[in-house]
């Protein structure tokens, strides 16, 4: 993981150190060994940028936003567990759509969909250590008919019952993903906070 540091003297965007989160763009290094400077941003709690170019921005004299001119969000410029900062744009790369994903710390932002907090879900089961490759499939196997919002609630009661014996350290840790993914009804009967 690359961080930023702060803005060189000249305005531009310094580039990044291993280790250090308190500057504004991040030097990534691909595989041609050549940097490629990336850009903070900031993103409505929607997922819509308001900044993909926000050194720039700040550069020229332009406050940033703190309401979306999109949604009328709420705008955020660092990841709410951890306070990373958000990545925009690559240097003559326009970026399209926010990542889904905290660089930092892997926590999901408030715009990932239901797709991503699923994923962050299995990440946060799955790998939990002491399972073996076949509790690990059945854990698999469980969370896709929990996480199915139209499969009968009796299964997915099952499947809930069925993860949380197979993994139980990462049932503790995925409570706020699963609190968000499942209905109020659901929740109570697996032994969920209501929410």
């Amino acid at each position: 993981m690359f961080r930023g540091n702060s803005p060189s003297m000249s305005g531009r965007p310094a580039e990044a150190t291993p280790g250090n989160n308190d500057g504004p763009s991040a030097r990534v290094e691909p595989k041609s060994g050549k940097g490629v400077k990336r850009f903070s941003a900031s993103v409505c709690m929607r997922g819509h940028y308001s900044d993909r170019l926000l050194e720039l921005s700040r550069r020229t004299g332009g406050q940033g936003e703190k309401f979306c001119s999109e949604c009328g969000a709420p705008v955020i410029e660092a990841c709410p567990q951890c306070k990373a900062r958000l990545f925009g744009s690559y240097e003559g790369f326009p970026a399209n759509e926010p990542e889904k994903f905290c660089f930092n710390c892997g926590a999901p932002y408030p715009w990932a969909d239901r797709d991503a907090l699923i994923m962050q879900l299995r990440n946060q089961l799955e790998f939990e250590p002491g399972l073996d490759d076949a509790d690990r499939l059945e854990l698999i196997e469980q969370l896709a008919v929990l996480s199915r919002p139209d499969e009968d609630e009796k299964r997915r009661v099952r499947a809930g019952e069925r993860v949380k014996q197979l993994a139980p350290k990462g049932w503790a840790v995925a409570q706020p993903i699963l609190t968000s993914l499942l209905s109020a009804e659901l929740r109570m009967k697996l032994g969920l906070p209501p929410g």
